[in-house]
This record gives C-alpha cells, sequence and structure tokens, in this order.
C-alpha cells in the first residue's frame, strides 16, 4: 500500500491529504463519508505490518494507551478498526501547526515560549504519574493550535513503567536528533530520563531557532547515528543563550546534561521551575558581549555561552548545529550575513544594542570576504575526567591546575573553565585524603601532567588509578607470658591467633583501623578491658586492650608493637581440679556482650524470631537501664543466655551447684540452666524444670555460665 491521495477511502473515513508517516504507518486528515464537517485523524497500519500479529498488537497497543489518557495536552483516541481491510486508529483531528515548522519561522522569545513549554511539562507530567512514557518527544510531535493548545501526538513507541512497550523486544527507536546520549545501551536507559532530555533539546531549539543535533548526511546511516551519539556524550549541556532569563538557561542546561543522573529527575521539577521563571532575569551586559562578533565562531551550544553570528556557512563535518530548515553542510556554501541585533530587554534599559550590533557588522567587513566563518581557540576548556580502577565506594580526591572539580556526578568529574596547556592533575586515594600537603600516611598518590589543547568541545580524560596495595603486618606484644597466645582482631573481624612472639596479619588495608588484642582466658564481654579509660576491670586470668591501628601505604611489611598489660592469674581453690561456675552475669557485663553481638539486641532477637516481646525491657539497642550495671541480667531468654555462655562452658547444669539460694537483686528466684543442652531453669528453692521455650523471657530469670 503506497500513501494515500485525497479521496481515497478508509472504511467510514474519506483521505484529505497525509498529516505524516511513521515507521507502523502514516497518519492522514480525514473527513466522516456520511457528514463531511466531522474530521479525523486516521493513522492506517502499513500493509506490511497487516500481517504480523505482533505488529497488530502494538497497533492496538497504542489504541489503548491512548484511550485510557483524558488530558487537553494530549492527543485523543476514539476508536480502532483492526476488521477491515486497512486496520486504523481514530484519533480527534488537531488544526494546527507543529512546533517544528513553527521553530523555522524563527526563534521564540521567552515570553513566547515559556507557556508552551509549561503545556509540554504539564503533559509529560501527566503521563509520567500514569506510568507511561513517551520516548518521541520532539518538535514535529507537538503541535500547536490556533488557540495556543499544544498536543503531544504519535504514541507509536511510547512504554509502560512495567516494561510493557509497542516496539519489539530488542528495538531501540526513537528521533536520533533528539534521544539522550544514553541511547545505545538499553540497558542503562531510563524512559523517563529519556522524555526528560528530549524536551530539554525541543525547548533550547525553539529559544533558538537552531537544531542542536543535526544529522549529517555522510556515511551511512549507522555511521551517522554513531557520530551524532559520540557528539552528544561529549556535549556540554545546552543553553539557549544570556538573552533569556537566568532561571529559563539553568532549567535546559538541567534538562540537557549528558549524564542521566546529573539531569532533573521528573516532569514534575520541570513545570514547577517554568513556573517560577523572572522574565526580568536577563544578564543584558552578556547579551551584548555575545553579539560582538570581532572573533566570530560556529554556533556553539557551549554552557559559557559562546558567541555565534547569525547563518554563518558551516565548513562540512562540522559537529556545531545548524539553523533549523537549513540544507546540510555538505550543500551550504553562501556567504555570511551580518549578525542581528541584540534581543530587546524584557526591562528598561539603556544598553547600546544598535552601536554593538554595527560593531559586528564592521568587524565581518573588515575580516574581508569569507567563504567559511573561522573558529576561535578559547583560553580555557571543560575537562571531563572519568577514574577507572577503584570500587564505586572508594574514597579519592581530584585537582586539576590546583583547583577541585565544579561537579561530581558518578566517576565524573566535570571541571569548568581550565586554562589551556600544561596543567597538573593530581590524584589522592582514601579516607581523609587531598592531593598535596598533609596527608595521612595511608594515602595513595597519583601525580600527571595533562596537556589542555583550547576547543569548544569538552576533553574527556580517562583516569586509571588502583587503591594503595594491602600490607602483611606484624604486631610486636611486649611481656606476653611464656607460652601464651594472643589473639587479635582488626575492625571486629575473624580471630587471628599468634604467638609468644608476637601476630602476623595478612593483606591489611592501608587505613586506620580499630584493633583488638587480647591475653589469656579472655571472654567476648572482656574485650578492651584493660584500655586506658576502661571501667570495668578484666576477668582474672584475661587481659585485653583496644586501641587504633594505622597502616601506612608502602611496599613491603609494616612492624607495629602494642603494649598490652599482663593477665592478673585467676585465684584457684586448694585441691579443686576444676574452675568454679561463674557468678550470675549482671547488666553491665551482658551489656559489653552486647556491642559486639548486635544481633542480641532486642529489636534484631526479635525480627530473627528468638525472644518475645518483653526481652530486654527498658534497653536501647546495647545500652542498657540507667542505674542498673550491677544488678542481675533478667528479661532474658534462654536462647540469648545460652549464645553468651557458648564461649564460657556453656549455660551452668541444671544439677551443678548451687542448687539453693537467696532471692535479691543480684540473685533472682530462678536461674536458666542446662539439661544434657536443653532449655531448663532451677530455683531457689532447688525446684528445677524443662519446661522452657527458648525465646520466652522473664523479668525473674536471671542465668550464669559454667565458668
Amino acid at each position: 500500500m503506497g500513501v494515500l491521495q485525497p479521496g481515497d477511502e478508509i472504511d467510514i473515513w474519506v483521505v484529505d491529504r497525509a498529516l505524516g508517516q511513521g515507521g507502523m504507518g502514516s497518519v492522514y486528515r480525514c473527513h466522516n463519508r456520511e457528514a463531511k464537517r466531522i474530521l479525523a485523524a486516521v493513522k492506517v497500519l502499513d500493509a506490511a505490518f497487516v500481517r504480523l500479529p505482533s505488529a497488530k498488537a502494538r497497533f492496538v497497543r497504542e489504541a489503548e494507551i491512548l484511550f485510557s489518557l483524558d488530558h487537553p495536552g494530549i492527543v485523543k483516541v476514539r476508536n480502532v478498526r483492526m476488521d477491515v481491510a486497512m486496520p486504523y486508529l481514530e484519533m480527534e483531528f488537531i488544526d494546527g501547526v507543529n512546533l517544528e515548522t513553527r521553530a523555522r519561522e524563527g526563534a521564540l522569545s521567552a515570553a513566547e515560549a515559556v507557556p508552551l513549554f509549561v503545556q509540554v511539562a504539564d503533559a509529560l507530567a501527566y503521563l509520567h504519574g500514569r506510568g507511561i512514557r513517551h520516548r518521541d518527544v520532539k518538535p514535529s510531535n507537538l503541535v500547536i493550535q490556533a488557540n495556543g493548545v499544544v498536543k503531544l501526538v504519535d504514541f507509536g513507541i511510547a512504554t509502560e513503567a512495567d516494561g510493557a512497550t509497542i516496539t519489539e523486544r530488542g528495538q531501540t527507536f526513537g528521533s536520533v536528533s533528539y534521544v539522550p546520549p544514553e541511547w545505545l545501551d538499553p540497558e542503562r536507559i531510563d524512559p523517563v530520563q529519556w522524555d526528560i532530555y528530549s524536551a530539554g533539546v525541543v525547548f533550547y531549539e525553539l529559544l533558538t531557532g537552531r537544531q542542536a543535533f543535526p544529522m549529517t548526511a555522510a556515511g551511512s546511516v549507522q555511521q551517522q547515528v554513531v557520530r551524532l551519539m559520540s557528539v552528544k556524550q561529549h556535549h556540554p549541556p545546552l543553553d539557549p543563550g544570556p538573552q533569556h532569563p537566568a532561571r529559563l538557561r539553568a532549567l535546559v542546561r538541567d534538562m540537557t546534561h549528558a549524564f542521566p543522573e546529573a539531569r532533573i529527575a521528573d516532569a514534575e521539577q520541570v513545570r514547577r521551575r517554568l513556573a517560577a521563571i523572572d522574565f526580568a532575569e536577563i544578564d543584558l551586559t552578556a547579551v551584548a558581549a555575545s553579539m560582538d562578533a570581532s572573533a566570530p565562531t560556529w554556533f556553539s551550544d557551549a554552557a559559557d555561552g559562546d558567541r555565534a553570528v547569525a547563518g554563518v556557512t558551516m565548513v562540512p563535518g562540522n559537529d556545531a548545529p545548524r539553523p533549523l530548515g537549513a540544507p546540510s553542510p555538505e550543500v551550504q556554501r553562501a556567504a555570511p550575513v551580518p549578525p542581528p541585533a541584540a534581543p530587546a530587554p524584557l526591562r528598561p534599559s539603556t544598553a547600546p544594542r544598535i552601536a554593538v550590533a554595527t560593531l559586528g557588522l564592521a568587524a565581518l567587513v573588515a575580516a574581508g570576504s569569507w567563504a567559511y566563518a573561522r573558529v576561535s581557540v578559547p583560553p580555557t576548556r571543560q575537562v571531563r575526567v572519568d577514574i577507572t580502577g577503584l570500587a564505586d565506594d572508594a574514597p579519592v580526591a581530584v585537582t586539576l591546575a590546583g583547583f577541585p572539580p565544579a561537579e561530581v556526578i558518578g566517576r565524573h568529574l566535570v571541571f569548568e573553565a581550565v586554562p589551556t596547556g600544561p596543567q597538573p592533575l593530581r590524584a589522592a586515594i582514601g579516607e581523609e585524603c587531598t592531593p598535596g600537603g598533609d596527608a595521612p600516611a595511608w594515602c595513595g598518590h597519583h601525580a600527571a601532567t595533562l596537556d589542555v589543547v583550547g576547543a569548544h568541545e569538552p576533553l574527556i580524560h580517562a583516569l586509571a588509578l588502583a587503591p594503595p596495595p594491602p600490607r602483611v603486618v606484624t604486631l610486636v606484644v611486649p611481656g606476653i607470658p611464656e607460652g601464651a597466645a594472643p589473639v587479635a582482631r582488626v575492625d571486629g573481624g575473624e580471630a587471628v591467633v599468634g604467638t609468644s612472639a608476637g601476630l602476623l596479619l595478612a593483606a591489611v588495608t592501608p587505613g586506620r583501623h580499630r584493633l583488638t588484642v587480647a591475653i589469656g582466658s579472655c571472654t567476648d564481654a572482656d574485650l578492651g578491658c584493660a584500655t586506658d579509660g576502661v571501667a570495668t576491670p578484666c576477668t582474672p586470668g584475661c587481659s585485653s586492650w583496644s586501641g587504633e591501628l594505622v597502616v601506612p601505604a608502602g611496599e613491603g611489611d609494616h612492624r607495629a608493637e602494642i603494649a598490652v598489660p599482663a593477665p592478673i592469674e585467676a585465684p584457684t581453690t586448694r585441691g579443686a581440679s576444676a574452675r568454679r561456675s561463674g557468678g550470675i552475669v549482671t547488666v553491665s557485663a551482658f551489656a559489653r556482650w552486647l556491642s559486639t553481638h548486635p544481633e542480641w539486641t532486642g529489636d534484631s532477637a526479635r525480627a530473627a524470631g528468638k525472644a518475645d516481646a518483653g526481652y530486654l525491657s527498658g534497653w536501647s539497642g546495647a545500652e542498657a537501664p540507667a542505674g542498673k550495671g550491677a544488678r542481675a541480667v533478667v528479661d532474658m531468654s534462654w536462647a540469648a543466655a545460652s549464645a553468651y555462655c557458648a564461649g564460657r562452658g556453656g549455660l551452668l547444669a541444671v544439677d551443678a551447684p548451687p542448687l539453693t539460694w537467696t532471692d535479691s537483686a543480684t540473685q533472682p528466684w530462678h536461674e536458666y540452666r542446662a539439661s544434657d543442652g536443653r532449655p531448663a531453669w532451677r530455683r531457689d528453692d532447688g525446684a528445677a524444670s524443662t519446661a522452657v521455650e527458648p525465646h520466652q523471657s522473664s523479668g525473674a530469670i536471671g542465668f550464669r555460665c559454667a565458668r
């Protein structure tokens, strides 16, 4: 089926004229055969797709999407017919011109453009709020009616938030001039950010009258697409120029960042920022400077407001934008024309706009007869440094020409206005590390010189870094008793057992670490007990120190000396062949244990089903109720008591002494015990029971360990 002609019929509709053509069909303005005043835009499925069930399904899905929408800025579907010779969608006919045609008539002022932008943002916010993403926002898909209402049309490649899409699996469509730089990576692209970026490009083009990213005629279509996407990936945010309000310029820039994570998050933010624009916010000094044509350049989108000469011929192959509707660079060889006068300010001003325009024309005439415009080399350049080789959370600081980046987006660092010429590039890797000056000993450093060559597009530099390599650390602990085996933990990790000669720690990352060393018969509750300032003394037979271990960056092994007092020998009973059982566990001892076993704090233990609602009543995490440190710990589950005593010989056996006792604040009425490893309790009068649920707790039950 070719293009239908006026008078051809589509079911009950008679073709008046063609309105456009897409990837799956064509759209026609039609009138009803029986009532000529009833008009419709009829989208016909191309004959090549009629026999494809998947294509027909996508066609119907477009109708379903549009039929579900009810917004003044979105075209409305009235009907769909798939049982006729030419399947079609019947849509409301929008009598107007698309914004591509309007932009060819010249740039819009901010006052003209912002009301249109508000409508576009409102329509996108409505779509996104209902889980629909358009994915083909461009001037030709925005139609403005005589009453000023803008309609968004053509949902042929729309997608839903759950991933359902009208396009086939594996396909990526969209008008290449308006898709975002990440478009070539289907796994990375976010359809919401796609719409935001496309709308930003549309805003820029309407404000400037120039196409931001034109396709060229050189090479195959694939080569053209790859080349254009490369330009976009390295392009700074679009800036419509200083003749527009500052907040409007900032909005367009924030919508057209090359990195999606740097863009505005959603269309609702776009709408709010449009509402806050002050049309009087125009930098007239910058406007005048932008009209100085003494060094004419190509049209430029650089964020620093590069100067441009309207209508200048373009050198074939140049990447800069050209006026909307202008012929391609390959066939354009007209002589340059004088620059226009500066736009009229939107507030009273005495800015010498006429004089500036005259000087610009005189400069062009004095330069002689030009076949092409000259390219000026700016004294500064934007530089983007892309860091590789480090984990995403690895701390790193970078300076270029002695200054930190103006913007950090993940591992992409943006340096604005870097002077051209050789510039020092410095990096420091590690916590609290900065390039140069007095950096901590554990920092890794990188130094190089980057040659910043003058150009308008950003300079992209890949910086490969590596963290300082791990080191073997030898810990020397003077005064260790003969035969004693010190135990060390770095940052609470696995225990490393040494000898009386010291400890050997393998592969410790340079940096600041928390180190704990224990000697003798120490429990988890004893860790750090011999450190200065610790109020609770060590259990007899144990000594433990906790403090900071600094491992500097460097080559080879690192040696550190740790002073740990010798353990105090535990008293023994003459003739006894076994140690006595431990005493009742106190609140302060259990609190120390909890600080290294957070899985047994109240919320964590209850979440794991190891404790009931009464467990550790009055505690806040590992923090005990005030003033009860010396009391027996109660409100305890048998499971928690068993975990505490795991390194202390286990819970005391149900038939082990003491068999009776006197109830007091430090000796509760009941004690948790173990009966062949099973839960049990023993009461102060000697009665015992195994009817104990491991997760239940009680304010009358304490516990003691076997040692």
